[in-house]
């Protein structure tokens, strides 16, 4: 079956000076095993996640993500490049690392997310020279949601965190490091948060 409105698996693909919007399927686009680029493309109005990468490698440069119900980008077991992109009205995570995956973030702006940028499951994530706006629960989160991967790790660095009640929380075991101070860990029941739909599916 198809898992998502648009999907390539195992196909490389590059898209630059597009829209994609308007869906209502569970991904608007989901690519599988493959490496990819995008240039200056707008994905807007999706009524669940915007883009899901599945082990894949690639950049995303210069896109905007707005109107997204979900999470704006959702990775697993991937390594990936996000750069000079933009972020506002997310429902869920504006970011969202799982499974053992690696990101590098730099030079975004998140506005108006339940989330700004969440590592989970063994992941580790990079994010530099941004801003965090109106994050609803928190900026930054780092917590075990797969119990056989492990804690995660997220580096901020000049990282501004604006209008937001929490600037990052990380169960125990994890690691967040905010502006080079090291967040303190406490314990955290995430099935529970997952259930009331504090983080999202």
């Amino acid at each position: 079956i198809l898992t998502g409105g648009i999907t390539f698996y195992q196909s490389e693909i590059h898209i630059s000076n597009a829209v994609i919007g308007e869906h209502n399927t569970e991904d608007a686009l989901n690519i599988i095993r493959t490496s990819f680029s995008f240039d200056t493309v707008e994905f807007l109005n999706a009524s669940s996640d915007a883009f899901d990468g599945d082990f894949t490698m690639g950049e995303i440069t210069n896109c905007s993500f707005h109107g997204i119900a979900g999470d704006a980008l959702d990775f697993s077991g991937s390594d990936v490049a996000v750069r000079e992109s933009h972020f506002v009205n997310i429902g869920d995570k504006a970011i969202s690392v799982g499974e053992n995956s690696r990101l590098h973030l730099s030079n975004l702006e998140i506005q108006d997310a339940n989330i700004g940028i969440a590592s989970k499951d063994l992941s580790e994530v990079i994010v530099e020279s941004s801003t965090i706006d109106q994050a609803n629960f928190a900026a930054l989160a780092a917590y075990i949601k797969k119990p056989q991967y492990g804690p995660a790790s997220l580096l901020a660095d000049q990282v501004e965190i604006l209008n937001t009640t929490t600037a990052a929380i990380c169960q125990t075991a994890s690691q967040v490091i905010l502006n080079g101070e090291l967040i303190s860990c406490q314990d955290i029941d995430v099935d529970a948060m997952y259930e009331q739909g504090i983080l999202g599916n």
